[in-house]
């Protein structure tokens, strides 16, 4: 189970390499001067523009970060899932994983004979 983790997170981080962090500068508020407050000026505009979601307590980049993160998963195991033949073992792994998890009539029916010890 620990090597299945491990090549679902390589397979993950692989496919997510590609994107990068920048600074952006469309987020700033120029109309603050930084000398009066710096935090309003390089965040300003980003803090008027994306307000707290109402489902949640707080909010901020490493949420948004975290939620875009989620997504990204998400789409990489339906891909992975969706697909029949010409993938390679590991996606195969990826996706009959995810396919498990999301039959919830299959889930329903096991209940919680998955859970019991075996002998």
């Amino acid at each position: 189970m620990r090597k299945f983790l491990l090549v679902v997170l390589a397979t993950a981080l692989v496919l997510a390499a590609g994107a990068r962090a920048a600074l952006d500068l469309k987020n700033f508020d120029l109309a603050v001067k930084p000398q009066d407050d710096f935090y309003r000026y390089v965040n300003g505009t980003w803090l008027k523009n994306k307000p707290i979601p109402a489902d949640q307590s707080r909010w901020g980049g490493f949420n948004q970060l975290a939620e875009e993160n989620v997504a990204n998963l998400r789409t990489i195991c339906e891909r992975a899932a969706a697909k029949t033949a010409g993938g390679t073992p590991v996606e195969k792994m990826v996706g009959d994983f995810f396919a498990s998890g999301m039959d919830e009539a299959a889930v329903k029916t096991a209940g919680a004979a998955p859970l019991k010890p075996v002998r």
